[in-house]
């Protein structure tokens, strides 16, 4: 019984542990220009932005093993790759980065299977771009694929102890350029006039 009581307490000790940590979009740049870390932002349609995945509330000792990951897009924009970079020192990338588009989603696969170093906030994947397309929404979600062993959190002694949460998506608003708003204008006002 006793036994029983210690393998209860240790599961929900390595849950509490695993679930204080969390990967997690952030959008840093729009068209290039640093800004301030945001979750949801509204721009013109010909406009591009730069968005990392971070690691927060690691444990103090060990940090992230591996990461097996989806970014999917969905709307008006297409993602982007090509200057996806390592993040902060210390992240050792042996990632693999795809692009593939999948029953009508973008689907980035990350999967990488290399120990990172404890820190309290980790800059994990840095400079995957979003490219506008046009007008709406568009929508970027991070989850787990489970296709190459998981996204795993692990101690000083490199002894997996749990998985990282999944934050909320970001929100790109894509509304029209000011130029675009004017001649719609315009054009209902001589529509309109021509009644």
């Amino acid at each position: 019984m006793m036994k029983k009581v210690v393998v209860v307490l240790v599961v929900l000790a390595m849950t509490q542990v695993a679930s204080a940590a969390m990967l997690d979009l952030w959008i840093t740049s729009l068209n290039g220009a640093p800004i301030d870390a945001v979750k949801e932002i509204t721009i013109q349609p010909s406009d591009t932005i730069n968005f990392d995945i971070v690691l927060t509330g690691a444990p103090a000792e060990g940090g992230l093993f591996s990461m097996d990951v989806d970014i999917t897009a969905t709307g008006p924009g297409t993602l982007d790759v090509s200057e996806l970079t390592e993040g902060d020192a210390g992240w050792v990338a042996a990632y693999n980065a795809e692009l593939a588009v999948m029953d009508g989603y973008q689907i980035i696969r990350v999967n990488d299977s290399s120990p990172q170093p404890a820190d309290p906030e980790l800059l994990v994947l840095d400079h995957i771009l979003l490219h506008c397309d046009g007008e709406g929404q568009v929508i970027i979600s991070l989850s787990e694929n489970g296709t190459a062993g998981g996204t795993w959190l692990v101690d000083a002694g490199f002894n997996i102890i749990g998985a990282p949460d999944f934050g909320a998506p970001l929100i790109v608003n894509q509304i029209p350029e000011p130029a675009t708003m004017l001649l719609l204008g315009l054009g209902g006002l001589f529509l309109r006039r021509r009644k």
